[in-house]
């Protein structure tokens, strides 16, 4: 049972790490697009 609860917790903290680093990605990538739009909002007022 050891070795099935070890194997068990094993690929759940990699499940948990790979999602977060799409998410960190992902995060990184809207902030550069917003900048664009304010960039047009600053130039037509």
């Amino acid at each position: 049972p050891t070795d099935e609860a070890q194997q068990s917790q094993a690929p759940q903290p990699t499940e948990k790490q790979q999602p977060e680093a799409s998410q960190q990605t992902e995060k990184q990538q809207p902030p550069a697009p917003q900048t664009t739009p304010q960039k047009e909002t600053t130039e037509k007022t």
